[in-house]
């Protein structure tokens, strides 16, 4: 008798346990996918065990196709060790500078993939723009979609700056990252309007939470051009720059590094 009502209460607890438990949602598995489109490729990766709260684009320079530079930069591995609770959107962007922008629409962008993947992205939430070198000529075009909150220009600002800056200028809510290489020039005189901005000398490996929130925060950097977007680390350095990445429970491990040279020059 005591042995029955022991095992009715171990049934009754592990069924309690299991079903408190069902409403959870589980872990979702790394999703990598290819999608061919009127417009080109577009990959959209969602690292593995992630609920996505936010959607980050990430837009590549000339001298690549939107195939060499997610397969040369590492970008799925890179997008993973930033640990960003985020789904990842590249699109085709022009490879040279007679091209014109690929993609002029974000919101045809995003619903060409959420047609061909309805789960991939939140519903709603913020967007993200990360764009290297002539990037810059394609995202400038997608400042007015409303749920575009970041910009990170990675050695990106070289022209439009008075669009780029009204953006900022235009909302509290709205944040940008430079990174400043081959584009003082350009960049120099763009930061002088803003004299909040926070200036560093490096990429942060581990953002404060002060630069995570800043308005405006700009770096100058030792590396190189190509470097900032084939070196393993700077790129998850970056992205763990916006406001929308989580806490981190370790520090990011450094993603393998590309294991093909591209020597090819900026812009």
């Amino acid at each position: 008798m005591a042995f029955a009502v022991a095992l009715a209460t171990w049934l009754s607890f592990s069924e309690s346990r299991h079903s408190a438990g069902a409403g959870r949602p589980s872990p979702s598995k790394e999703m990598r996918h290819r999608l061919t489109t009127k417009r080109g490729p577009v990959y959209v990766y969602r690292p593995a065990g992630v609920s996505p709260v936010f959607t980050v684009v990430y837009v590549h320079g000339f001298y690549n196709t939107v195939d060499t530079a997610w397969k040369e930069h590492d970008l799925a591995d890179k997008f993973a060790h930033s640990q960003l609770h985020a789904t990842f959107v590249v699109p085709e962007a022009p490879a040279a500078a007679q091209e014109a922008v690929v993609w002029p629409d974000l919101e045809e962008l995003l619903s060409t993939v959420r047609a061909s993947k309805p789960k991939a992205f939140p519903r709603g939430g913020p967007i993200v723009l990360v764009g290297h070198s002539a990037a810059y000529r394609t995202m400038v075009g997608w400042l007015k979609h409303p749920r575009v909150k970041e910009v990170f220009l990675v050695d990106a600002l070289y022209g439009f700056e008075d669009e780029y800056a009204s953006w900022v200028k235009q909302s509290g809510d709205h944040r940008m990252v430079l990174v400043v290489k081959t584009t003082a020039e350009w960049a120099t005189p763009f930061l002088k309007r803003f004299r909040a901005a926070i200036k560093l000398n490096e990429i942060p490996n581990t953002p404060t939470s002060r630069l995570r929130h800043a308005h405006l925060v700009a770096m100058n950097t030792a590396l190189d051009h190509m470097a900032l977007v084939k070196d393993p680390q700077p790129l998850v350095g970056l992205l763990r720059l916006s406001r929308y990445a989580q806490p981190l429970k370790k520090a990011p491990a450094a993603p393998k590094a590309s294991l093909k040279d591209d020597t090819s020059a900026k812009r």
